[in-house]
């Protein structure tokens, strides 16, 4: 053994190697004063990035589809429908709850004196969650017309 050789134990090796660590840790930080200086040079221009941005997205969506008649279009129509509500939109919900019938409940109708009528409803979103709504309806309807829908959770 040589005169530098000296025998530490485990765990003053482990406390040692501790007190390092916090002490790195401590004083690694940055603030943002250190930070702004470096982040405020430039490395790519807006006008490049949106180009590569542009460029990575063109090269990486999906042609939309090109059925050739209606009926291939119907088919595809269906086929991406079916994909979006049960893979996407009701992805883990139950299918008792997808596939439940709509209930709706005329709650009344109300004057509002501005030639329409306010019509209230409650509506059942999934079995055993109601939402309310008020249809603002006109009062003199000779055609079909705009109606305005306005709901709430609750």
């Amino acid at each position: 053994m040589g005169p530098f050789h000296t025998h530490y134990s485990k765990s003053t090796v482990l406390a040692l190697i501790l007190v390092l660590t916090v002490f790195i840790a401590a004083f690694g930080q940055s603030d943002s004063r250190q930070l702004s200086a470096i982040l405020s040079d430039e490395i790519i221009s807006p006008s490049v990035s949106l180009f590569q941005l542009r460029q990575y997205l063109l090269n990486h969506v999906a042609e939309p589809p090109a059925p050739s008649s209606a009926q291939q279009w119907a088919a595809e129509a269906k086929r991406l429908r079916e994909h979006l509500l049960n893979d996407v939109v009701f992805h883990g919900w139950p299918r008792e709850l997808v596939d439940a019938p709509p209930r709706f409940e005329e709650l009344g109708v109300m004057d509002a004196g501005r030639g329409y009528w306010i019509r209230k409803f409650r509506y059942e979103i999934v079995p055993g969650f109601c939402s309310v709504a008020l249809l603002y309806e006109p009062e003199n309807i000779s055609r079909a017309a705009p109606a305005i829908l306005s709901g709430q959770a609750g």
